[in-house]
């Protein structure tokens, strides 16, 4: 009881030595305020990409259709509608917009050409880059063709079957066609160590800010270990054994990724993508677990704080890239699953894998141990 008391005085002194770092408190304050922004980014439905739509036919009333669906909840892309081809051309060679989409006249006809066997278009794209972005809003597009395109083959099956006259009527089958087409989603999406569903507040503009979050705890615990080692040379600790130095070098580092990790998961709540408490708390707490040794041996290993300050950026950017943030690159696996990041962003999807993750921060407490108090002898002097 007498050690527990000591452990958390120490936790608790050394809590408040790090808030009163102005720079310390700046981080943590940041959390909160980029979530709200991504958040009501995501609300407003801001785009990565400008699309331009126009419909050659103004009377088409299945293009009138298509530019509303379009233009109605899309959250990837910000539409503009122009009057003309040549108008939507005209901006995209401005640099106003990213693609422009024509949607082409006499649709119906088409789809029904299509159905016949024959070779129809139905809509012309235009870009000056053929980038990520651009490629995952033309889904848009085809999303509103295809039940265009489907009708028509089926009505085109449906009426060379022997119907009655009331079933083969245009809008019973319109009726049966909507009726499967407005059911409940073919697809159900959840976690891989359990059916659970992805929560409602899942959006492709929320979706990195869980990794993105995950590094600034990172970036604090990077900082605890800064602030550590300048004082450590200036033997702010020298009264301290060795081994307790590190039990304090330690308990520095875990005191500043805990309070960013409570700070983080208030911001998860906030932003809707908080799963459950069950699992969020528990990779949260592994999470920082290991994000603690991280640090301390990152810092023990490179000594001094010149060094430290130099390897911050480098190793908050390779977390980023080479954890599933924005992208599953899965370049070198081995290096990858050492991250902290990239194991907690995989764990937090499949519990299964939280044993790793605890084993990493076993492995790095204990590396940071030795590195510490047997090869920097526990006080690295000027």
């Amino acid at each position: 009881m007498k050690n527990l008391k000591r452990l958390l005085f120490w936790y608790w002194a050394l809590n408040k030595r790090l808030l009163k770092k102005p720079s310390f408190l700046i981080i943590l304050l940041l959390i909160p305020l980029f979530t709200l922004f991504v958040s009501q980014a995501a609300e407003k439905g801001s785009g990565f990409v400008e699309i331009a739509v126009v419909a050659l036919d103004k009377e088409d009333a299945l293009a009138a259709d298509i530019i509303s669906e379009i233009k109605e909840g899309n959250r990837i892309a910000v539409v503009r509608e122009c009057d003309t081809e040549e108008e939507a051309k005209a901006l995209l060679e401005k640099g106003e917009i990213d693609t422009a989409w024509v949607i082409l006249d006499n649709l119906k006809e088409r789809a029904a050409r299509l159905a016949d066997g024959k070779k129809e278009k139905f809509a012309r794209v235009y870009f000056a880059e053929d980038n990520t972005f651009v490629r995952a809003s033309r889904e848009k597009l085809m999303g509103e063709l295809f039940p265009i395109i489907s009708y028509e083959i089926y009505q085109n099956a449906a009426l060379k079957l022997p119907l009655s006259p009331e079933d083969s009527s245009g809008e019973s089958l319109l009726e049966i066609y909507n009726s499967y087409r407005e059911g409940e989603s073919l697809i159900e999406y959840g976690y891989a160590d359990s059916s659970q569903a992805l929560p409602d507040g899942s959006d492709y503009i929320t979706a990195p800010l869980k990794g993105l979050l995950c590094a600034v705890i990172l970036l604090c615990g990077l900082a605890a270990a800064l602030y550590f080692n300048s004082d450590d040379r200036e033997g702010t600790f020298c009264n301290l054994t060795a081994g307790r130095r590190a039990a304090v070098y330690y308990f520095n580092n875990l005191a500043a990724v805990s309070m960013a990790g409570l700070f983080v998961s208030v911001a998860f709540m906030l932003s809707g993508i908080y799963t459950s408490f069950w699992r969020e708390s528990l990779m949260m707490l592994l999470y920082i677990f290991a994000s603690a040794g991280f640090c301390m041996l990152l810092g023990s290993c490179l000594k001094t704080p010149s060094r430290l300050s130099v390897a911050m950026p480098i190793v908050l950017i390779l977390s980023v890239a080479l954890s599933p943030v924005f992208f599953n690159l899965k370049v070198i696996p081995a290096l990858q699953s050492l991250l902290p990041i990239y194991s907690y962003l995989y764990g937090v999807n499949d519990l299964r894998l939280a044993w790793g993750l605890l084993l990493l921060g076993i492995a790095y407490a204990a590396a940071a141990f030795y590195i510490y108090v047997y090869k920097n002898k526990g006080y690295i002097r000027k």
